[in-house]
């Protein structure tokens, strides 16, 4: 990168990532995009198919492999056809390859292996039956259509590995007014990368900061650059080796498409490069850009308010290193009203970015804590792993109020908000 001429810290950052193969990051959407409507359509399809709560068995070979279904796919069969002939997508290979891995991952539908026993998202087992979950239940619901849409956004944080909690704190803590797909390809999925190029918030924004000193041509040169660079390589091991600069911006694309259909953000096109369209938080006040064209966002009563309180009530000055993290994540709200319930202070705690990273690549799911001493806290999953805080090492709260957050934190997985 250096051929650019310019001492950058972005560039030195972009320079080490693409040494490293698995540079383009974490699984994310698989290809055959879809949207919000396809999806409920499709589950309410899946449902008439499942014949009750009974699990839908599908196709396990490629169609051009086992040409005709066995006896025991019809239904599937069936399924797929009314999906195609009402959408125009949704072939029986890419609904159990592409749509049903994304639903399952973000849990929308259950997959069972040829035991009918429930399999993981990420295991790698063959999957020969399907059934709708509760949360894709939720989507098919009488419930109004913006819980409905609170739902569907959380389950594409899950899908994306808390992506969205990611991006609203970047948005609502650091001052951060849009992200294009320049910069959330190199540096936001950074943020959730266990790789060697993983970055804190903290960093990241200060990579995003010296990307921008860049002018838009040298920013369009590196683009061109690295898709000559990172070209397909037909003697990788394998495909998910393959240098391919085109499928790490294609994960992009297919990351907008769907983060512009939560509650959360709205995509704003660049006029002349689509490398460029913006990524821009609904609750944000100032403009996009006079070079995007205009649109009015939709408000949503967020305050940052309860941010503040946080420093207040615990006499905490904001701290080099130190990022403020929601225990239970707002991305997990299923409505406006548990959205005020998670964004609230006592629903905060002040940690250091290490500590944040780790229950971030975690996706999240550390939303129980714990004291063992007013100075020790643990932050534990569901399978029962824990994060430990110490204050002051890599946490800052005032120990009179633990009794306060420890019976809200209480409160709020009593309710079920996470599951």
């Amino acid at each position: 990168m250096s051929r650019f001429g310019k001492s950058n810290e972005s560039l030195k950052y972009i320079s080490e990532r693409i040494k490293d193969n698995n540079y383009r990051g974490d699984v994310s959407s698989q290809h055959n995009r879809w949207t919000f409507d396809d999806l409920v359509f499709v589950l309410g399809a899946l449902q008439k198919h499942m014949r009750g709560n009974a699990l839908l068995q599908i196709r396990t070979t490629d169609k051009s492999k086992r040409p005709a279904n066995v006896n025991a796919e019809f239904d599937f069969a069936s399924f797929c056809d009314e999906v195609v002939a009402q959408i125009g997508k949704g072939t029986q290979d890419a609904m159990r390859k592409n749509w049903f891995v994304d639903w399952h991952r973000a849990g929308w539908i259950e997959r069972y292996n040829n035991k009918m026993e429930k399999v993981e998202p990420y295991d790698r087992s063959q999957i020969t039956y399907v059934k709708i979950s509760n949360e894709g239940k939720k989507l098919l619901s009488e419930a109004p259509l913006t819980d409905r849409y609170f739902v569907f956004s959380k389950g594409i944080n899950v899908m994306y590995n808390g992506t969205i909690e990611v991006l609203l704190d970047l948005f609502r803590n650091y001052g951060v007014k849009y992200i294009d797909m320049q910069e959330f390809t190199y540096f936001v999925t950074g943020v959730s990368s266990k790789g060697s190029f993983s970055v804190s918030r903290e960093r990241c924004v200060e990579l995003l900061h010296a990307w921008r000193r860049l002018t838009s041509l040298e920013r369009r040169n590196i683009d061109d650059y690295l898709s000559k660079q990172l070209a397909p390589s037909k003697s990788a091991p394998s495909k998910t080796e393959q240098r391919d600069y085109h499928n790490w911006i294609n994960k992009t694309q297919q990351t907008f498409s769907l983060l512009r259909q939560t509650v959360y953000f709205e995509q704003v096109p660049h006029n002349n490069y689509s490398h460029l369209d913006r990524l821009c938080y609904l609750g944000n006040d100032s403009s996009a850009g006079k070079e995007f064209s205009e649109r009015d966002a939709k408000r949503l009563n967020r305050s940052l308010q309860q941010k503040d309180d946080y420093f207040t009530q615990h006499s905490v000055s904001k701290c080099r290193g130190f990022e403020l993290h929601h225990i239970v994540a707002l991305a997990w709200a299923e409505s406006q009203h548990e959205f005020k319930l998670l964004d609230d202070w006592r629903n905060m705690i002040y940690i250091d970015g290490f500590t944040h990273a780790q229950i971030t690549q975690n996706r999240n799911r550390n939303v129980r804590m714990e004291a063992v001493s007013p100075e020790n806290l643990k932050l534990i999953d569901y399978s029962g792993g824990a994060v430990n805080v110490q204050n002051p090492e890599n946490a800052l709260y005032d120990k009179r109020h633990l009794p306060t957050m420890l019976k809200y934190n209480s409160e709020l997985l009593e309710q079920k908000i996470m599951e």
